[in-house]
């Protein structure tokens, strides 16, 4: 584009022109995911023990996007949670939901479902592929024969072009 300077006449001053320059404007590209709390690529639930409530792990993920096209957010879960004993929680005691936070896009579980290993898209955008936020919330339910301690799995997030 370009900017003109113009003068406006006031008193001896003469109204008009003074000069024309070009301008460019770089709009830097944007395409970011934050995961908040930061989790380190891990989740974990410290001294679980049966017979207790569930346990519950909220977390919010923010697109920051001005690249003008469809993506999608997933998650890879590398295994079920596991003690550093390598005792194991089935998987059908942990599930997973999303919650909307004025979100524009897609949200893949809206209800309670049961969290797999491996990859599983958990939103898409908009046509538009605007910037959005939501909330995924975990939830571990305690075996009745848990064997007692700290289970953890690895949870890596996803952003990618569609």
């Amino acid at each position: 584009g370009n900017i003109k300077y113009l003068v406006e006449g006031s008193g001896y001053a003469k109204a008009g022109l003074v000069d024309t320059l070009s301008l460019e404007v770089e709009n830097e590209r944007m395409f970011n995911l934050i995961v908040t709390p930061e989790m380190g690529g891990s989740l974990q639930f410290r001294d679980l023990k049966s017979n207790q409530p569930p346990r519950i792990n909220e977390v919010t993920l923010q697109v920051k996007s001005n690249i003008g096209k469809r993506y999608q957010v997933s998650q890879n879960i590398s295994s079920l949670f596991t003690s550093p004993e390598g005792q194991a929680i089935p998987g059908k005691y942990f599930t997973i939901r999303e919650e909307s936070l004025n979100t524009k896009g897609v949200l893949k579980y809206p209800d309670k479902t049961e969290t797999k290993a491996g990859e599983m898209s958990l939103f898409v955008s908009d046509k538009e592929g605007s910037s959005d936020t939501f909330k995924v919330i975990y939830e571990l339910t305690i075996p009745p024969d848990l064997h007692a301690g700290d289970y953890s799995t690895r949870i890596i997030y996803t952003l990618s072009e569609i």
